[in-house]
Order: structure tokens, then C-alpha cells, then sequence
């Protein structure tokens, strides 16, 4: 059983409202489905991909106009506003649990930009003191969100300690940007919907872990883990899975009083916010009172294991200094081991081979199908390590959704693909033709919502789509093409602009409220 700690959490929002994917033309539109009404939709949306709004470009500072274009030509055109992925495309807002009142709408009334520089940068900074000083420069701009003048000091810093772009997965430039956010008046989760949540995440829980177990299983007596994974079923007969030890549910909440568990993360990050340096800033201080308060929940169910504990996180934030935030993260959490008296010590997932037979292993945000990861699957199969969480139940994690998910194979998918493959010369009648294969593929998979999210093996997060937008499907058909046509998941988003909670002066905001929950007794 795992427990909702009530001391609060964050609203993980999409950093633009949904109202410039939504012209008058799309309305028209769905009125007057024709040739001439799908050319005017469509060359709206082109406008807004073309001239994009002030709003628009901030979401992919610090990039420049060309390469922010070729973003908007592809599926970064939708990331801002229909994904709740952070940096400068999202944001941030601090929300608390408790009492009985409805959860209202909210607007978000102030912004704060927080530049933190990337790990890769430490030793440049400390042989520089000019570039320290050009670096807080930067940092107290992009507090008031002064973007021209940040990006005037990004120059002048990269003048002083080189390129800001690298070769890498997470962590390519100098800095990363996020923007912590407040609303017009306290977001309050009310103690009724925090039950509910608490209740549909242990649904999911409960037998995921036990399919986990029998996965493991079958892939100790020797069965290929794909087939492993595939064929697993809840069974009593296959012993238990260790449990996370804390988690993080992404849960989207709606004004028509919907609770629907988007994503259960194991455990991804969360505690680096309490690392960010508080001073000059008003509203990151109200998002780190809250988290302080759930790392001290993590930092006592940390304190139950025994020592030593090997934190297993990928071989490039090790070796080659990717991912701050994972690295803010691991600081956190070896200050929390040195309060409960354990001794931590940090190793890339490539090293479980080397690890002592019997030992305790946290995972971070490792990718357990990895290859890198084959000797730790085979050791925690063997009962040779004690992992939490256990990284069969990790590969499970993608299921751990209450969303509408549904998978695209075989001859579905062939149909799928030849519905949203663009053409060479397009015009209102091509445009009206896509159009007409999106509401097939609407009608035979049953979808209802304008949003749709489709997993793409080989991409690290889901493609957005949007139901009046022919232009996120070829973006799509594109990217399903770059990795090689593989098997699809869709899952549906339920939030939209007639349901979402979290408002602007840009319409109706994607949000998900992040909870934290841990193992064992009732959390405070």
C-alpha cells in the first residue's frame, strides 16, 4: 500500500494556454467540413508556425528564430502547449491538499524564470571569474524574463567559456531554464479527490507489481524479456516485487471533477528543487516550502534501509556530466543519507555487475530495457540484488496509466500510417482528405478526446496530436518514420479547453498535479 503525502506537491503545467491552436478556422471547420473551409485551417495554423507569437518563441529560448522555425515545422510546434514537459516550455505552480471545498479554476498571475547552469559548466565557472559574474547576470535577467537582454548576456558568456551546444541527450547547452509560476489564489487539492487519487494509483499498483514478479520470473527461467514482459500476468505463485520506495503520480484533475492518473514515475526527480539557490527569487521559495516538506518523507523511508545503499543512475550523467537535474538530485539525496546515518554511494547502472551479491540498489531514472542494464536484470532475477524499485515493475511503468491507452500493430497500423501520410503538392483537397482519415482513425479506435499522445518507440517522450490539425499527424507519419514504422500506443488525453483547471491570458492550460506517495504507513 502506498500513501499520498498531503503535504502538497506541483501542478506540472503546458507553459502556453491551448487558444493559438484553436484559430476561428477550426471551428468554421468542423461546421462546414469542405475542401476550401480545410485550406483556410490549415493556412492559419501555417501563419502561427510561420510569424509565431512573442509567447511562442519565449517557450524555445534560448534558440534561435532559424532553429526555433524548423522546430515549429515539425511536432515542436505543439510541445508547448500540449505536453507538460518542463523548461522553458512549461512551468510550475505549488499546490496544497486539504479540506472539503471543490478544487476551482485558476489563473496563473505571476511567472519567474529560473536559470540553473548545467553540470558540464562547473569547471569553466570556477576558473572564471568573469564568467561567474556574466553567468549571474544571466541568471537575475531570465528572473524578470528579459528575454532579448538574456540572450545578450548568453553571448557574452559563451564568448567567455566556449559553444553552449554539445553532443548529448539531456543537458546540451549552458544552462537549463524552468519557470516556477503562482496562480491567483492558493491551488488547494481537496481531501476527497486526494482519497481518490490515492486510491485509483494503488489500483494500478497492486497488480503491476504483481505481474512484475511473474515477469521476472519468466526471465530468470530464461524467457527473452520483450516475451517476458508480454506474456506476464498477475500471479500469486511468482513472490513479490521489492516496492519503490517513494513514487511520483502525474495526474491530470478537471473542472468536470475527472481524476485521471496520467503517468506513475519511479521515482524520477523532484527533490533537486530544494538544491536551486533561493535568494532574489519570490516565488521559487513557495514551490521548495512544499517539497522540503516531502523530502523529509523520502529521507524517512531512506533511512529504513541498511547500509551501504548503491544508487544506480545512466553511465552519461556520470561519465559524461548530462542531466543537472539528476545530478541536483543525487546531491539531495546523499545529504538525506548523511542525516539518517546511511552511507550512499553512486554508481552508473553499467556497474551492477559489480556490485556485492546481497546488495541494496536505488534506481533513479534508469532505462531498465537498456543495454546497459542487462547484468543488473539478471541479478535482481537471480535474487543476487535487492532493488528498489524492482526494474520489472519499472518496465511495466508505461501501463500505469487509468488514460484510455491502445495499441496500433499489424494491419491497424498499416492502415493508421496510409491515413496520415502526406503528400507531395498539398492543397485544401489533400488537406480534406487527411482530415477525413483522421475521423476514421477516430471512429475505429473509439476516440473521443482532441489530444492525443502517441508513445513512438525510439522517442523519449510522447508525440502530441490535435484532432483539427492535419499538420500533427504528418509530423507525426514523419516521425514514425525516422524510427522505422514500429508498433504504436495512443493514449488519450482527457483535458481540453472546456475541462482544464489552469488558465492565462493565453487560454486553457494542459496540467498535470504531481503527488507523492511512499511505501509503508500512513504518511503525515
Amino acid at each position: 500500500m502506498y500513501r499520498l503525502h498531503r503535504a502538497g506537491g506541483r501542478v506540472k503545467a503546458a507553459g502556453l494556454g491551448l487558444d493559438t491552436l484553436y484559430p476561428d478556422e477550426a471551428a468554421r471547420y468542423a461546421r462546414d467540413p469542405s475542401p476550401e473551409a480545410a485550406g483556410r485551417l490549415r493556412a492559419a495554423l501555417r501563419g502561427v508556425q510561420d510569424d509565431p507569437p512573442p509567447p511562442l518563441r519565449a517557450a524555445f529560448f534560448p534558440q534561435p528564430r532559424p532553429a526555433i522555425r524548423q522546430h515549429l515545422q515539425r511536432t515542436g510546434l505543439y510541445r508547448p502547449m500540449l505536453k507538460t514537459d518542463q523548461g522553458p516550455a512549461g512551468t510550475f505552480l505549488p499546490f496544497t491538499t486539504g479540506g472539503d471545498a471543490g478544487l476551482r479554476p485558476f489563473r496563473i498571475a505571476r511567472r519567474e524564470g529560473v536559470a540553473v547552469p548545467e553540470v558540464h559548466m562547473a569547471g569553466a565557472l570556477d576558473a572564471s571569474p568573469a564568467a561567474r559574474e556574466a553567468a549571474e547576470r544571466l541568471r537575475a535577467l531570465y528572473r524578470e524574463l528579459r528575454y532579448a537582454e538574456c540572450a545578450g548576456a548568453l553571448d557574452a558568456l559563451t564568448a567567455l567559456v566556449g559553444s553552449g551546444r554539445r553532443s548529448a541527450d539531456v543537458g546540451r547547452g549552458l544552462f537549463f531554464f524552468c519557470n516556477p509560476s503562482l496562480a491567483d489564489a492558493p491551488v488547494t487539492v481537496p481531501e476527497h479527490v486526494c482519497l481518490r487519487v490515492e486510491r485509483a494509483v494503488n489500483e494500478l499498483l497492486e497488480p503491476a507489481q504483481a505481474r512484475a514478479a511473474h515477469a521476472r520470473a519468466l526471465f530468470r527461467d530464461g524467457t527473452p524479456l520483450c516475451e517476458a514482459l508480454a506474456s506476464a500476468r498477475a500471479s500469486a505463485h511468482a513472490g513479490p516485487v521489492e516496492p519503490a520506495l517513494y513514487l511520483q503520480a502525474d495526474v491530470y484533475l478537471t473542472a468536470d471533477g475527472g481524476v485521471h492518473v496520467e503517468q506513475v514515475h519511479l521515482p524520477d526527480v523532484g527533490m533537486f528543487l530544494c538544491e536551486l539557490p533561493s535568494d532574489g527569487y519570490a516565488v521559487l521559495p513557495r514551490v521548495q516550502e512544499i517539497v522540503a516538506r516531502l523530502r523529509e518523507r523520502a529521507a524517512g523511508v531512506l533511512g529504513t534501509l541498511p547500509s551501504p545503499v548503491y544508487l544506480l543512475t545512466r553511465p552519461a550523467v556520470l561519465q559524461r556530466h548530462e542531466d543537472t537535474l539528476e545530478h541536483l538530485e543525487i546531491q539531495a539525496l546523499r545529504k538525506m543519507a548523511g542525516r539518517a546515518g546511511l552511507d550512499l554511494r553512486v554508481h552508473a547502472s553499467t556497474e551492477a555487475a559489480c556490485l556485492p551479491r546481497g546488495a541494496r540498489v536505488l534506481l533513479l531514472n534508469v532505462d531498465p530495457a537498456s543495454p546497459d542494464c542487462e547484468a543488473l536484470l539478471a541479478r535482481v532475477a537471480a535474487g543476487e540484488l535487492a532493488c528498489t524499485p524492482d526494474p520489472f515493475l519499472k518496465l511495466l511503468s508505461p501501463q500505469l496509466t487509468t488514460l484510455r491507452r491502445v495499441a496500433v500493430e499489424g494491419k491497424q497500423l498499416q492502415h493508421f500510417l496510409r491515413a496520415i501520410r502526406p503528400g507531395g503538392q498539398m492543397c485544401g483537397k489533400s488537406y480534406h482528405a487527411l482530415h477525413r482519415g483522421i475521423e476514421r482513425i477516430y471512429h475505429h479506435g473509439g476516440h473521443t478526446t482532441d489530444i492525443l499522445h502517441v508513445e513512438v518507440p525510439g522517442e523519449r517522450t510522447a508525440v502530441p496530436t490535435l484532432r483539427h490539425s492535419v499538420h500533427s499527424f504528418t509530423s507525426l507519419y514523419n516521425t514514425c518514420s525516422r524510427n522505422g514504422f514500429p508498433d504504436l500506443h495512443i493514449r488519450e488525453v482527457p483535458m481540453g479547453r472546456e475541462n482544464a483547471l489552469l488558465h492565462s491570458d493565453t487560454g486553457p492550460h494542459l496540467a498535470a498535479f504531481r503527488f507523492f506517495f511512499s511505501r509503508g504507513e500512513a504518511a503525515a
